[in-house]
């Protein structure tokens, strides 16, 4: 039988998805496709119960039913694996890139990656001295109020792009922000045309952001860095040398990801 860590005691514990789980490990290790029987014995699991798991599975995209009624996994487990692997090389590369940013720009330096629900922080180095902004790892980054947002949806696919707007609000943030998809389209033009993303006082009044994109050898976007500081340090007479900054410290941490 296939050896599982069960956290079955734990009261969060949802057994559904720890047979969904079980049945992927399963049929990642089988090395050949398994009919439901199969599976079933395997990991001890009710007949119909399993058959209901693989056809969620399926209908997600995660398993194939065979003419014979076995049952593998398909290509997009590879795709999220490989998603998430590089998800963390980026995090255990972007560390250092962003504490000499930090140092060379004198303000907060953060890594925004995308996400199935949009862009989210997923790290930040703080700079010396006692401002500090609300921003930390997990944090939602507003598609049309962030310039780390905007820095990656500038250069998605047009279809990904197309769904992230479809259900995003262009709401909240000061009169100086986007309100409607048209004008957020422009302001992508604006970012690809520039080299990086540019945000002045749109999410809060006093406070500016600049951040460039992270690409791997393809041109595909895997994030974006980006600082942020008052408008005093980010106004428009220092964007152009502070976006350079960024940019080369996006490139380079593209470059190492390669």
């Amino acid at each position: 039988m296939l050896e599982t860590n069960s956290t079955s005691g734990s009261k969060y514990y949802v057994p559904a998805v720890g047979r969904a789980l079980q049945i992927v490990e399963l049929l990642a290790q089988s090395g050949e496709p398994l009919g439901v029987s199969a599976v079933a014995r395997e990991l001890n699991m009710p007949k119909s119960s399993c058959f209901n798991v693989l056809s969620t599975l399926e209908a997600c995209g995660y398993v194939k039913r065979h003419a014979d009624q076995t049952w593998s996994l398909t290509l997009k487990v590879v795709v999220v694996g490989a998603q998430a692997g590089r998800s963390l090389d980026v995090l255990s590369f972007a560390k250092p890139v962003l504490e000499r940013l930090a140092h060379s720009t004198g303000m907060p330096a953060h890594l925004a990656l995308p996400d199935q629900s949009g862009v989210v922080y997923a790290e930040k180095v703080d700079a010396p001295g006692f401002i500090r902004f609300e921003t930390y790892p997990g944090k939602q980054a507003s598609l049309h109020l962030t310039a780390l947002a905007r820095a990656i949806a500038a250069h998605l696919e047009t279809d990904d792009l197309g769904r992230l707007m479809d259900r995003h609000q262009f709401e909240g943030g000061t009169e100086r922000a986007v309100h409607s998809r048209e004008e957020f389209v422009k302001r992508l033009q604006e970012t690809r045309d520039r080299g990086y993303a540019y945000e002045q006082e749109e999410e809060t009044l006093g406070v500016c952001c600049v951040a460039a994109p992270v690409f791997d050898g393809g041109r595909h976007v895997l994030g974006a860095v980006g600082v942020t500081g008052l408008s005093a340090q980010l106004g428009p007479d220092h964007v152009d040398e502070i976006g350079g900054q960024v940019t080369a410290a996006a490139a380079e941490l593209g470059d190492l990801l390669r």
